[in-house]
């Protein structure tokens, strides 16, 4: 459009009663032109005196345009002696074209047929929440009729997916050596794929904008991708699945840590009368001092049981008092709680690494404890190694009589 006819068209936009202030971007809207060129034809408009271009109060940055009131005036007296001119055969032949589109009946499509496998994948599509259904009409002697065009796009896909004979045909030299049949549950595996990283928070990518809302057959091939994987996501989620976010690796990393702990703890032979004599004493004790909340905390206590049959096995044996291993850990904690403050007194505290090596042999040797018990890791002494079976009391004794300079009776 020529300049000439935007300034016509400017003008009567500032000189309309709805709106007696504009700014730029409503005009630039209404001219269709960019920012800076309304910009340059206000100022031209403002040197020849046509329009006046304020600031506004509120928002400095924002100008508002207006035209004088004679300008104004003038305009509107024009338009109301102006008659408008119609165009009868422009008029008739729009008449025309909107009865001809009224009376043009509704095409429907021939009834098709779809194989039960074709059908198990578009239904399984169609239970999802997330994605856009597919409308399947209801069979008629085997046939579904008035399809949408769509749904015999999306049939026509499937049946050459399922068969080996769609990727071949495909303009993309990447596909063409990918000519294999697919099975049913492999293109159920890969929609479900598809779905957990379009819209799963806990998987890559974090901007799910141009993977929502496709529907089933742009997934199979979309001839605007411009790579492999936006091509066919149906191909791509065949060979590769979706990519964690590393918050929710992490999260799954420490649960199958946690998992194959808890199953090394189950292998490990004990002693089950002597366990149950640490456990039990465990639990009381901290049920006294703390008070045991649910049943996952109990389940944690009978935990915490096994990790102190083990830490006594390396440390002197349990066979001798091994009650007393329970009452260490619970003073422990309840001692660097006391010294410290921060330290949470939970039974998953007693389940951490850093409690055997800090804490608990922190307290063993601000106690004494030390002189009664074999700990290589105050006496700087490591005898046995991991392979080695552990060493008893009556053996240490022999090796490091200093310490076991008093007997048992004279600690209190």
């Amino acid at each position: 459009m020529r300049t000439t006819k935007k300034l016509e068209i400017l003008l009567e936009i500032l000189s309309s009663n709805e709106n007696t202030l504009f700014t730029y971007d409503q005009l630039a809207s209404h001219l269709k032109l960019s920012y800076r060129r309304t910009q340059r034809i206000l100022c031209s408009l403002q040197e020849k005196g046509l329009v006046k271009i304020s600031k506004c109060l509120l928002n400095q940055r924002k100008h508002l345009v207006t035209v004088s009131e004679d300008d104004k005036m003038a305009r509107l007296r024009k338009r109301e002696i102006t008659i408008p001119v119609v165009d009868r055969d422009e008029m008739a032949s729009g008449l025309k074209k909107t009865m001809n589109k009224r009376n043009r009946k509704e095409v429907h499509l021939a009834p098709i047929r779809i194989p039960f496998s074709v059908l198990k994948i578009i239904n399984h599509w169609n239970s999802l929440d997330c994605v856009p259904r597919l409308k399947v009409p209801e069979a008629v002697d085997g046939l579904y009729p008035h399809p949408t065009k769509l749904l015999k796009k999306t049939v026509s896909q499937l049946r050459k997916v399922l068969t080996g004979n769609y990727f071949n045909t495909l303009p993309v030299l990447q596909l063409v050596q990918e000519n294999i049949p697919f099975t049913v549950n492999e293109v159920i595996r890969s929609i479900d794929k598809f779905c957990l990283e379009a819209y799963c928070i806990n998987h890559l990518p974090y901007d799910k904008t141009f993977l929502a809302n496709k529907n089933l057959s742009t997934i199979i091939y979309d001839e605007r991708g411009r790579t492999v994987k936006a091509k066919s996501l149906l191909m791509y989620f065949y060979d590769y699945s979706p990519e964690l976010t590393p918050a929710a690796k992490a999260k799954k990393y420490k649960l199958e840590m946690d998992r194959s702990n808890s199953i090394a703890m189950n292998i490990i032979k004990r002693d089950e009368f002597i366990l149950e004599l640490i456990t039990n004493e465990l639990i009381l004790l901290y049920d006294k001092f703390y008070g045991i909340d649910d049943e996952k905390e109990r389940r944690d206590l009978k935990k915490v049981g096994m990790v102190l049959y083990d830490y006594a096995e390396e440390h002197g044996g349990v066979e001798y008092q091994p009650k007393d291993w329970a009452r260490y850990a619970i003073e422990a904690l309840r001692w660097r709680k006391e010294k410290v403050g921060k330290l949470r007194a939970v039974p998953q505290t007693m389940l951490k690494d850093w409690f055997y090596t800090d804490i608990l042999i922190s307290y063993l040797e601000y106690k004494g404890i030390e002189n009664v018990r074999y700990l290589p890791e105050i006496s700087g002494e490591y005898t046995t190694v991991k392979e080695d079976r552990v060493m008893s009391e009556e053996e240490a004794r022999a090796l490091f009589p200093k310490m076991f300079k008093y007997d048992r009776e004279d600690v209190e």
